[in-house]
């Protein structure tokens, strides 16, 4: 509301630049809460600088409407670091040098914790994470050797409490306000919706190290084969056994492996809503525990293969030089919707959201023909959509074809019999047939659904006087 308050000329380029600056700040937050909470500079400063520029990113920055996503990765950032001074301060506090009263960096961590949840209820899964950073870099797990971590570990889940008392209200509140957009289990069963979990996640690995064929919309398939679905899975579950045997001796792969599979579960489908069988906005946060990953273990392996530092430095920028090139051509799919979507259709199959918003955009730009080609065309993929069929009956009007607009028309209302501007449509385009009756009931119903709807009682107006002259 301030964005467009302040920008008030209706330029976009105001909103891009605050979202660029908030994505440059968690550029930075990052880099500073890895390092106060390593003490490694340049491990944090790579991870840092993948999270800045890597492609997956950019969908989350360039497009406007997902500035609650930089923006909840804000508060994010600033809640881990006001936790990681809390641990300190309750460190210094235990061994009778406190600085400053631990309860002031916990309340912080708390309060931003809520602004997070606030600004995009993804953030539900911070408390495990506040967990995982116990583990490892705090190593609050073992910070005692009299006490066991099955036994610790209760203890630093207690301390969590009021975060997961917030995360839970957050969750429960979500799924009410979401209701309608939640999908059912007869439209996404729930064998297919774990199938595409798995799958989900060793897609968003794939394209973290190969970062090709990025798009704003991956359309839902109607059946992932079997086979694909069983390796996905074995993959998962390969990869976990070996960060956990493996985090014995490195724990920053504990950390950061769980660290991808925790903050994905609020999105990878389990509860679907919308859709897409994934989107790149949704591993903003999640691929900060692969970044970890990749700098920590990229370091240990220099270190374990004497690689010198003009070796790592040179290795490093040639890495986010690459992806920086990556990122600049997928930026340019973001200039408008028409480049968007078509890549969306180059490089996907059966996109029907693709095809809508193509049409969508050209009607706004009333090329009629070319808007009425993509929505017959999202309509064949998917006929059960009553949009493109209301929408296409709008362009058919406009061109003069009202008995075809009638057609589409009338399916758009066999589709959602109570929406009104539907019935209003319809209604207007059996004026022009001469369908008078037709067209007064269609009016009548568009009233009765909304008996303050003006245009439809003047055209029953209308039409009354053209009946009595």
């Amino acid at each position: 509301m301030f964005d467009v308050s302040f920008f008030a000329s209706g330029s976009p380029a105001g909103p891009h630049v605050t979202n660029v600056v908030y994505h440059a700040a968690n550029s930075i937050l990052l880099f500073l809460l890895l390092r106060r909470l390593t003490g490694s500079h340049w491990p944090s400063a790579f991870a840092a600088g993948l999270f800045a520029i890597h492609p997956l990113n950019v969908e989350s920055v360039a497009w406007i409407s997902e500035r609650k996503n930089v923006l909840s990765t804000f508060f994010w950032l600033l809640s881990l670091l006001a936790y990681g001074r809390y641990v300190e301060e309750r460190q210094r506090q235990e061994s009778g040098n406190p600085q400053t009263p631990p309860a002031l960096f916990y309340g912080l961590a708390l309060a931003a914790f809520a602004c997070g949840l606030m600004s995009k209820p993804m953030l539900v899964s911070l408390p495990l994470i506040l967990l995982l950073l116990d583990s490892w870099p705090l190593g609050r797990w073992q910070a005692s050797l009299l006490v066991d971590w099955r036994e610790r570990l209760p203890r630093l889940a207690w301390e969590k409490a009021p975060f997961f008392v917030l995360a839970i209200i957050t969750g429960v509140v979500t799924y009410v306000v979401q209701g309608k957009a939640v999908q059912t289990f007869v439209q996404y069963p729930l064998s297919g919706r774990m199938e595409n979990a798995v799958i989900a996640y060793n897609r968003y690995l794939g394209k973290t190290f190969w970062p090709e064929h990025l798009t704003v919309f991956y359309p839902y398939p109607s059946q992932w084969p079997l086979l694909l679905a069983m390796g996905a899975t074995i993959a998962v579950l390969v990869v976990s056994w070996a960060a956990w045997h493996w985090g014995r001796r490195w724990p920053f792969l504990i950390s950061g492996w769980f660290w991808f599979l925790g903050t994905l579960v609020p999105v990878i489908g389990l509860v679907q809503v919308g859709d897409q069988a994934m989107a790149d906005r949704y591993v903003y946060v999640p691929l900060i525990g692969i970044f970890v990953i990749i700098s920590w273990g990229g370091a240990e392996l220099c270190r374990i293969w004497n690689v010198p530092a003009v070796g790592r430095g040179a290795a490093a920028g040639l890495v986010l030089a690459v992806l920086a090139i990556v990122a600049r051509q997928q930026l340019a799919y973001w200039q408008n919707s028409e480049t968007l979507f078509k890549h969306a259709i180059a490089i996907t199959r059966n996109n029907y959201t693709a095809e809508y918003n193509l049409g969508y955009y050209f009607q706004g730009k009333g090329e009629k023909l070319e808007a009425a080609k993509y929505y017959r065309a999202a309509i064949r993929l998917n006929p059960t959509m009553m949009n493109p069929h209301m929408n296409l009956g709008v362009v058919l009007e406009r061109l003069g074809l009202y008995a075809e607009s009638a057609q589409e028309l009338g399916e758009a209302v066999r589709l959602a019999p109570r929406d009104v501007g539907v019935h209003f449509d319809l209604g207007c385009v059996f004026v022009e047939l001469g369908n008078r009756d037709q067209a007064i009931s269609e009016f009548k119903e568009a009233l009765r659904l909304n008996p303050d709807l003006k245009l439809a009682k003047q055209r029953l107006e209308e039409l009354a006087a053209s009946s009595n002259p």
